[in-house]
């Protein structure tokens, strides 16, 4: 599997890394956003699969993140991540430039991916948000969160630890033990982040019945980290989302060892809205 590397750069001079694998004669392309503290390089299975069926694949390490510039864990803003999607989208439109695309999220990237069709209404035929950061499964404290908006206001990129356990990520748990062991993953996140995070998840949910393109949410049922209930609640409310519920799986459905069933169902979904699209 070919694959490409390198940086672009944002709006405000920092650097993005970014990870292209081109399909040979591709019939789509997907715009991969990863979640939080990780990096675009956990998804190389992702492409891989994707490419095996024709699809293209493109990922950037988020601001903060994997070998992107930025503190560690950090962004100013949330229209700054917005705005390094817009350098994304931009310069993988130019790398695909003929065929449908997809967006995809996972986690973080899910409400990433969310708030971008809600705020943006970018031209994609369809978008992929699997486990969602809508809510966390285990809500934050309210004393926590009103101190971590305090916080934001006085010292916006002081960071705390996430606190997220490794073990939720897959059943497997070979899976914790690469994570724990990945020199490019932190577990950091900066106050002013995580409140502009926390209040996205809700402007998604918010927004949810008049989300304007077809979705697809995935979740496992059994996910420690982030809420199926959310996910659920945002389906329930918009007639343009679907729901695709894993009995038991964790955080990761991409990495439980049923991962090749969830991206297969995730890819069946993709050619269903480029057969409707080319019926229309």
């Amino acid at each position: 599997m070919s694959h490409t590397t390198g940086f672009w750069e944002s709006f405000d001079g920092t650097k993005l890394f970014f990870r292209y694998w081109p399909a040979e004669n591709p019939k789509a392309a997907v715009y991969l956003v990863h979640g939080m503290g990780e990096h675009s390089g956990r998804y190389e299975h992702v492409a891989s699969f994707f490419n095996e069926k024709g699809f293209s694949c493109i990922a950037f390490d988020l601001r903060g993140h994997g070998m992107s510039g930025g503190k560690r864990g950090h962004a100013k803003s949330y229209e700054a991540i917005m705005r390094d999607v817009d350098t994304f989208f931009e310069k993988a439109r130019l790398a695909e430039p003929a065929v449908p695309s997809f967006l995809y999220g996972h986690s973080l990237g899910g409400n990433i991916v969310l708030n971008y069709a809600l705020r943006r209404n970018p031209n994609v035929a369809g978008v992929i948000a699997t486990s969602p950061w809508l809510r966390l499964t285990t809500p934050l404290p309210k004393l926590q969160l009103a101190l971590a908006q305090v916080a934001a206001f006085f010292a916006p990129d002081l960071v705390v630890k996430t606190n997220l356990d490794p073990a939720g990520l897959s059943r497997n748990k070979a899976v914790a033990t690469a994570y724990m062991n990945d020199e490019l993953v932190h577990g950091f996140i900066s106050v002013r982040f995580l409140k502009e995070v926390v209040r996205a998840g809700e402007y998604a949910l918010d927004g949810a019945e008049g989300f304007p393109l077809p979705l697809l949410l995935v979740h496992g049922t059994d996910d420690p980290i982030t809420s199926y209930a959310a996910s659920k609640e945002f389906a329930d409310r918009s007639p343009k989302a679907e729901l695709a519920s894993w009995s038991g799986l964790f955080h990761e459905t991409h990495n439980e060892d049923s991962w090749k069933d969830v991206l297969e169902s995730n890819f069946q979904w993709m050619i269903s809205r480029i057969s409707s699209k080319d019926q229309a």
